[in-house]
């Protein structure tokens, strides 16, 4: 077989293919009690996000997907797998893991309001410092300083479209994450 370019993304589809007819044809991972695991939450090129009710059974489940993946050929990232409880408020045990990051977002636990204005703690999304620096690095090396025969107009034209794509994308969830400058100015034109 002929190693290169073609080789990672028969790889990336292999596990595509291999998750989707998993879970597709009801041929999910069994836990306890002989019951089928729901359906991941999210998955999205060979990631996934698989939510379970006890501890127990996220063990199990990942036993039984390391399993499927050697039947394949193809085996786990163990840096990159891991089982990570939502702490909460009403959800107060400790563990080893209790936030992850998936497609730019970093779920945590995070303090919210409820209607009557008092504060308690959820399991919630929001920015990822990763996603910040890659968003700064890329503001900086547009070099905005060295581009005097712009006008402001001219700039705003070409900068707002992606700003404003990343502040939809990333402002979906906790708008307060992003940074202040951001939030605070108005599109420049």
């Amino acid at each position: 077989m002929v190693s290169g370019v073609s080789e990672p993304a028969n790889r990336l589809r292999k596990r595509q293919n291999l998750a989707t007819r998993w879970y597709d044809l009801g041929e999910r991972p069994k836990c306890s009690m002989n019951r089928r695991v729901q359906n991941p939450d999210a998955v999205v090129a060979d990631d996934a996000v698989v939510h379970c009710v006890t501890e127990r059974q996220a063990r199990e489940v990942l036993a039984a997907l390391g399993d499927r993946m050697e039947q394949v050929g193809l085996r786990l990232h163990p840096a990159k797998t891991k089982i990570v409880y939502c702490k909460d408020s009403m959800r107060r045990a400790t563990c080893e893991h209790t936030s992850f990051t998936f497609l730019g977002f970093t779920f945590r636990p995070r303090s919210a309001r409820r209607e009557d204005g008092t504060i308690y703690t959820r399991f919630l999304p929001a920015i990822s410092r990763n996603a910040l620096k890659k968003i700064s690095g890329e503001v900086r090396s547009w070099r905005l300083h060295r581009k005097v025969n712009y006008t402001f107009a001219g700039l705003a034209k070409v900068i707002n479209p992606i700003v404003a794509g990343w502040m939809h994308y990333y402002g979906r969830f906790r708008r307060s994450a992003l940074p202040q400058r951001g939030r605070a100015r108005p599109p420049l034109m």
